[in-house]
This record gives structure tokens, C-alpha cells and sequence, in this order.
């Protein structure tokens, strides 16, 4: 609960931290950036059958208190080289970006869906793993 008495908002981060370096060296740029929160709000849900066996049972649904608990922490650190070439017209900049340099499994939602057996099955799913990209920027 928050100060005033209502649940958190689902997008709250009672704590966030974010920093970045950069560094030039002639014609090349270095740069990290990196990030921390405590984790966002959430709501789960729990499956259980109602009803006799044989009898038609049916899954009924219990929701937690709105916004309770909490994923774990998120951080990440990202990373970008690149390089300046002077052209007859223009510049060009080639880059290298890596996103979540550590691979980290930063928790992101939960899905839910009903299994074959009728039970109600949650999976938790993460933002992006490790992903780098490469690009060029031509600027006349």
C-alpha cells in the first residue's frame, strides 16, 4: 500500500537508479549505460475446481489483493561503440550496440492460460535477452 492507503500503481518504482559513461577518443565513441528498479507491482492468480467430481466441476478463479507483490528487481547494462568517417559528402557513423550485455532474465509478465487437464497454468515471462545490433548512419 502506498501512504495514502491504495494499492500501488502498476507501472510504480518505489526505487530506480540509472547511470551512463561515454568516452571519445578521435574518432571513435565508447558509452555504457545501465539501469536498476525495484520491481514493478504485481497481481497473480490461482486456479482451483468448484463442484463434485463427474458433476460438471468448473475452475473458478481467485485474485490476489490488486497489485500486492512485486516481480524481482530489473537491471541491465548496455553497451555502444562506434566510429566517424569523414566522407567527400557527409559522414558516416558505423555502431555497435549490445543490449543487456550479462544476459540477465529480467522478469517481465506472467501469461496465463488452462493446460488440457483444466488447470490453470501461469508462465513467466522476461524482457529481452542478450541482443546486439549493427548499423550505419549516413548523414550528407
Amino acid at each position: 500500500m502506498t501512504s495514502d492507503g491504495n494499492p500501488p500503481r502498476n507501472w510504480d518504482q518505489t526505487h530506480a537508479i540509472k547511470a551512463g559513461a561515454s568516452w571519445r577518443w578521435r574518432d571513435w565513441d565508447f558509452g555504457l549505460a545501465g539501469e536498476w528498479h525495484s520491481g514493478w507491482p504485481l497481481t497473480t492468480l490461482a486456479g482451483s475446481f468448484v463442484g463434485a467430481p463427474g458433476s460438471g466441476q468448473s475452475l473458478a478463479l481467485d485474485v490476489s489483493e490488486r497489485n500486492a507483490l512485486n516481480y524481482s528487481s530489473f537491471h541491465t547494462l548496455d553497451a555502444r561503440i562506434s566510429r566517424n568517417f569523414e566522407l567527400p559528402r557527409g559522414d558516416l557513423t558505423a555502431y555497435l550496440e549490445i543490449t543487456n550485455i550479462y544476459n540477465r532474465a529480467n522478469p517481465c509478465c506472467i501469461e496465463y492460460s488452462i493446460g488440457a487437464d483444466g488447470l490453470l497454468i501461469a508462465r513467466q515471462s522476461h524482457w529481452l535477452p542478450i541482443m546486439s545490433s549493427l548499423g550505419v548512419v549516413w548523414r550528407f
